[in-house]
């Protein structure tokens, strides 16, 4: 079990950090994240020419069902999701929505990419 929790890039630290998807278009950079149970405004976003940085923290309430002495209070989980980017991006032209737990960031390429000729 020791083991288990030293070893880089373990199972429970992969479960901390929200599922990315990421697609590009020839205009275009988005990245999709699954953080369902956070509130917006729990979510940080940081957009940089080359690069995401996501930050979330779910905050919980409650109190563990025991018998005799109870603990009971707030606690949190966060995560940290940096993303190296494909291409270079304009930072200041990035659009971010939130629904239904996923948390969709658009941004326009600095330089469109070039469809093939057929």
């Amino acid at each position: 079990m020791d083991d288990f929790l030293e070893q880089p890039g373990n199972a429970y630290e992969d479960a901390a950090s929200p599922k990315v998807d990421l697609y590009q278009t020839n205009h275009d950079i988005i990245i999709k994240a699954q953080i369902p149970g956070i509130s917006m405004e729990d979510v940080d976003v940081y957009v940089d020419i080359n690069s995401v940085k996501i930050l979330g923290e779910a905050k919980v309430e409650g109190a563990a069902r025991c018998e005799g002495a109870c603990l009971k209070g707030k606690h949190s989980d966060g995560f940290t999701k940096s993303i190296e980017l494909p291409a270079d991006i304009k930072a200041d032209k990035a659009r971010a929505e939130y629904r239904d737990g996923t948390l969709a960031i658009t941004m326009p390429k600095v330089k469109p990419s070039q469809g093939k000729r057929g």
